[in-house]
This record gives structure tokens, C-alpha cells and sequence, in this order.
């Protein structure tokens, strides 16, 4: 089962990627999706945080208002496409911190590609972000997912959503999770 809810929590500076240097504005996204873990998967989530020495760093994302349920998909919302550099940027960034943290539990693997939305008014476009070891590419999807204007737009947009939360997260996210990250 998926989560969803809104963020206002600033990945821990540990985690944040620096940018020109500076870990004093780390950046957020709108919304963030978690997976809510069988039981089973959360008793191994919760072993693996208690072998963390430092509490604060006991999270399995990249923020601690989230700790046990791991992050899936991260939304960022603009008004205008005048913003899409600063959309891309927050993403990547984000989604760069959440793989700087997850990966001090990898077995040497690197994290699978996560989906992202950014919704520019009414219009939603995917994002991959893809970890390439020492960076994160962001790759569009080639055509918006779906729109909120019409209904055409309303069931393609729920169509991919409904997707990325059942097939994706079940089918290639929670086998590399449990496979990669779990003990």
C-alpha cells in the first residue's frame, strides 16, 4: 500500500547534496509517496535503522518526518513552465539526497530509477531519476502522463499513477529494495 502525503520536511543535511557548496537551503518537493511495507519488511526495516548509531539518522529516506516507510515517487508542483529548471533542479536534488542516504545500505548496488512527478499548472510530465554513481540524471518522459483540464487527461493521469503504485512499486521497486537494501 502506498502513502501519500505532503512534505515540508527538509532532507537531513547529512544526506543533502552539496550545491556550490552550501548544505544551508537544501531543497523539498510538494508531495512525497511511500510505500507502507508489509509487516515483515517493516521489522527488517526497523532492524536495519537500530544498527544506525547516531538516532537522528535512523530513516531509511532522506528526511526523519518519514523514517520507517521508504519514499517511491516525489511530486513537485509549479504554476508555469517558466519554472521547469527550478523543478528539474529541486527534484534531482531530492531524489539525489534520498539515494546519498538509502545507499549506506546497499550492497554495492546502485538505486534503482525513481519515478518523479512536476506538475506545471494543469499538466503532469514524469521524470526518472537515474543514479549513475557520482550523479543523478533526470530523464523526461518524451509527452506529458496526463493532464487535470479534461477528462481524457484526469484517466491517463490516473492510469500512470495507478502504475508507478501497484505494478512498479510491487514489481521493481520493492524486489530491489528488499534484495539490496534489507538485510
Amino acid at each position: 500500500m502506498l502513502t501519500p502525503g505532503r512534505t515540508l520536511a527538509k532532507p537531513l543535511k547529512e544526506f543533502t547534496p552539496l550545491y556550490k557548496d552550501n548544505p544551508s537551503d537544501p531543497k523539498i518537493v510538494d508531495f512525497l509517496v511511500t510505500l507502507k511495507p508489509s509487516s515483515t519488511i517493516a521489522d527488517q526495516v526497523r532492524h536495519l535503522l537500530r544498527a544506525v548509531p547516531e538516532e537522528e539518522l535512523r530513516t531509511i529516506n532522506q528526511t526523519s518526518h518519514t523514517r520507517y516507510d521508504p519514499a517511491v515517487m516525489s511530486i513537485e508542483t509549479k504554476r508555469g513552465y517558466n519554472d521547469e529548471d527550478d523543478a528539474k533542479f529541486k527534484l534531482a536534488m531530492w531524489m539525489a539526497a534520498w539515494q546519498n542516504q538509502i545507499s549506506r545500505f546497499t550492497k554495492d548496488a546502485r538505486c534503482t530509477p525513481l519515478p518523479g512527478f512536476i506538475v506545471f499548472g494543469h499538466v503532469w510530465n514524469l521524470y526518472w531519476l537515474v543514479d549513475l554513481g557520482t550523479s543523478v540524471d533526470v530523464v523526461k518522459f518524451p509527452y506529458p502522463v496526463g493532464d487535470t483540464q479534461t477528462i481524457a487527461g484526469c484517466y491517463r493521469l490516473v492510469a500512470v499513477i495507478r502504475h508507478l503504485c501497484s505494478e512498479w512499486a510491487e514489481n521493481v521497486f520493492l524486489p530491489w529494495f528488499t534484495n539490496n537494501v534489507l538485510p
